[in-house]
């Protein structure tokens, strides 16, 4: 039908003359509308109940579209709202994880605080166990003493060090006092030292200061290695007590003698 009318418009642009006013316009339509075939007609007429059918069939089809579309939506909706949900409750057990790896962090440092703290006292402890002790180095006889407990050295090497007990503490004092007076001495033409029975882990701690007793005894400033491993510096001005080698060698540095802290590979089994 549209069709048609669209027809039937360009057919009257077409006219000579064109219509220049309004009633020559409707004279022109209604001679054009005169001259549409009779079949022409007829065929829009028949046509129409099948466009009309058409029509509902799209409209129909329209509305199911609609329906699933509403449908679709809803479940989205749903999805959507039930993914907040979830997330909600992962930012809880978030913050939930967060506070307890704050605690068990906290926890933990306390832990490793305690640790050291106990490693001290048992080093404390070790170390009060040997002090009537003294350890030889090179070769002795001595009738009751047992060698260090570490691998047998190979041939030609130092032998084990020897650990000696003594009933009376004083008596190894003098003992030792008397050895460092002598530097050393000697035993069937082998060197022999003795020194204190320190544990290993004081040892490790000890050495550490090898490279700053070194640089004192060159520059001539007097020193002492107090129990357990500390440092007593006599310098001129002051006397300074370092309870570990990293802070000695800060001061030294900052007083012009730079040094290395050298650490020794630590063992059970000195």
């Amino acid at each position: 039908m549209f069709g048609m009318l669209w027809m039937l418009g360009i057919q009257i642009q077409q006219r000579v003359p064109v219509p220049a006013n309004i009633q020559q316009l409707r004279t022109a339509i209604e001679k054009e509308w005169t001259n549409i075939p009779q079949a022409t007609i007829n065929n829009l007429m028949n046509s129409m109940r099948r466009r009309c059918v058409a029509l509902c069939e799209a409209n129909g089809e329209l509305r199911d579209f609609r329906r699933d579309n509403s449908d679709q939506l809803k479940e989205i909706k749903d999805d959507i709202q039930k993914t907040n949900v979830r997330l909600e409750e992962a930012e809880k057990r978030i913050v939930d994880l967060e506070e307890r790896t704050q605690n068990t962090e906290t926890v933990m440092a306390e832990v490793l605080k305690l640790q050291t703290q106990l490693e001290e006292r048992i080093t404390d402890q070790e170390g009060r166990l040997r002090q009537n002790n003294i350890r030889i180095y090179g070769s002795l006889q001595i009738e009751k003493a047992h060698r260090a407990l570490a691998p047998r050295p190979p041939e030609n090497a130092p032998p084990r060090s020897i650990v000696v007990n003594f009933l009376s503490y004083r008596m190894k004092e003098e003992i030792l006092r008397t050895a460092w007076r002598k530097k050393d001495f000697v035993w069937q033409e082998r060197r022999v030292n003795i020194d204190h029975d320190y544990a290993p882990d004081i040892i490790r701690k000890r050495k550490e200061y090898t490279e700053a007793k070194k640089l004192l005894t060159e520059k001539k400033i007097k020193f002492q290695t107090p129990f357990p491993a500390k440092l007593r510096v006599f310098f001129p001005d002051v006397t300074r007590v370092y309870n570990t080698a990293e802070e000695a060698r800060k001061d030294l540095a900052v007083r012009g003698f730079p040094i290395t802290v050298i650490q020794p590979p630590g063992t059970l089994m000195e």
